[in-house]
């Protein structure tokens, strides 16, 4: 049986390593306050009028992916997290500092790309990690596994971290201490 880690998975499958996994479905799935269960839930939107039907006390993860787009989403209070959230520049990096909005590096995304596509997504990944560095953004480190095999061990989180360009103290606080952060609501 696997070790529990001091680690938290805001984007995964459940798994004994980690000691909370949040479970992310698309807005259009998400059925409110009855859907509920005892494992921790978050919501992913597309746009932004898909914010208003979500209660304050649901995780909230806005799926990025154009400059506009991002900056919608870092603009407003109901984000918790930005997915995706390529092309990332400096302006971005800012306003997610300021507003308390976690940047999400997702280890699927290189998990299931391969050649150029992979060398490019881990392209983004490092320019994302170096201006949220330079800005202080909080960055979390998620697995983004949808099955029991896709899930990986918070060392190799971590290790991703580190190949991205973080230092280590950086790259083990963005799989516990800012996604627990995250959870409680940014109290700093």
């Amino acid at each position: 049986m696997p070790r529990t880690y001091l680690a938290i998975d805001l984007r995964g499958y459940p798994s004994p390593w980690y000691q909370k996994v949040c479970q992310v479905v698309p807005a259009e799935d998400f059925m409110g306050d009855s859907q509920r269960s005892e494992a921790m839930q978050g919501v992913e939107v597309e746009t932004v009028s898909q914010l208003k039907g979500i209660s304050g006390s649901i995780l909230v993860f806005a799926s990025g992916g154009t400059t506009h787009k991002n900056r919608t989403f870092l603009k407003t209070q109901k984000v918790d997290v930005l997915s995706h959230p390529y092309p990332f520049d400096s302006f971005q990096a800012r306003l997610a500092a300021e507003n308390h909005i976690a940047v999400e590096l997702c280890f699927a995304d290189v998990l299931f790309n391969t050649g150029y596509f992979r060398a490019k997504v881990l392209k983004r990944l490092s320019t994302t990690v170096s201006l949220a560095k330079k800005y202080h953004a909080p960055l979390i480190l998620t697995s983004g596994a949808s099955c029991e095999r896709e899930v990986v061990a918070p060392r190799t989180l971590v290790a991703f971290g580190r190949i991205l360009g973080m230092e280590f103290d950086e790259a083990k606080a963005s799989i516990w201490n800012i996604p627990k952060k995250v959870l409680e609501g940014f109290e700093w």
